[in-house]
């Protein structure tokens, strides 16, 4: 209780948590309707010469997620709408919290999209093979007239003495694993919680990034605000994104 990293996250609870998680699959629907949401604004603000929404949502699910029927029928959907701004990453590790998937799961889950009207990619080497990653996100961001799924095969528990089992499945290590996991992925092993500062120069480095091409994005906006006074769509538009305690439910209704 009070943590600002439960477990399952409350929308409007924790800053910057847009919706509540709840049974598997939910959160895969809820990608689906983030997607169907911004698809529908840059139908209906974007211009020639003023491209202000033309992001992507991402989102990440497991076996179980792939089991449930409402993930199901949100991928239907999905293909349906041919929603090309939406990616999701399917981390296929064959582990369940009951063991080998292999128990109640084995259908070929690449097929079953590919039925939905989906563009599909695998990646094998779902534990290390970052580059491959990184070009199979790039070929999804390339199809504009489908969603796409990236089939990520991953190991769980990657570099412990219980990869691979169950016994990873939300529990915790080991003191004597944690201690051989982190010598052998270069991290001191007598030290705990600690971040490294090359992630913080990283971190810091991205968010400079970010934040110039924030301001780019206002200029943006707001020259396009000028050249659409006449129009209400665009000026409701313009208010929203000003007003940065916006409901997020305020967004998607306009």
């Amino acid at each position: 209780m009070d943590s600002i990293c439960p477990g399952h996250p409350e929308a409007h609870d924790t800053d910057g948590v847009e919706v509540t998680t709840g049974p598997l699959g939910q959160g895969f629907a809820n990608a689906v309707g983030l997607a169907i949401a911004q698809h529908h604004a840059s139908a209906e603000f974007n211009k020639p010469g003023f491209e202000l929404i033309n992001n992507y949502t991402y989102t990440f699910l497991g076996d179980g997620c792939m089991q449930e029927g409402v993930a199901s029928e949100a991928a239907s959907l999905a293909g349906h709408l041919q929603l090309g701004n939406l990616v999701a990453i399917y981390d296929d590790n064959h582990i369940s919290i009951d063991g080998d998937t292999n128990c109640s799961f084995t259908e070929d889950v690449v097929a079953r999209f590919k039925s939905y009207g989906w563009h599909t990619e695998v990646v094998e080497g779902g534990d290390d093979d970052l580059e491959a990653i990184e070009a199979a996100i790039k070929k999804c961001q390339a199809v504009k007239d489908k969603p796409s799924m990236i089939k990520l095969r991953t190991t769980i528990g990657f570099g412990s003495k219980l990869e691979g089992t169950h016994g990873v499945h939300g529990a915790p290590l080991k003191a004597d694993d944690i201690k051989q996991l982190k010598t052998k992925f270069g991290f001191d092993p007598e030290q705990s919680f600690v971040v490294p500062q090359a992630v913080y120069d990283l971190y810091n480095k991205k968010g400079a990034e970010g934040s110039a091409l924030e301001k780019e994005w206002e200029q943006l906006l707001e020259k396009y605000s000028q050249s659409n006074k006449s129009e209400v769509g665009p000026e409701r538009l313009y208010s929203i994104f000003q007003d940065r305690n916006a409901d997020f439910n305020d967004f998607t209704g306009c």
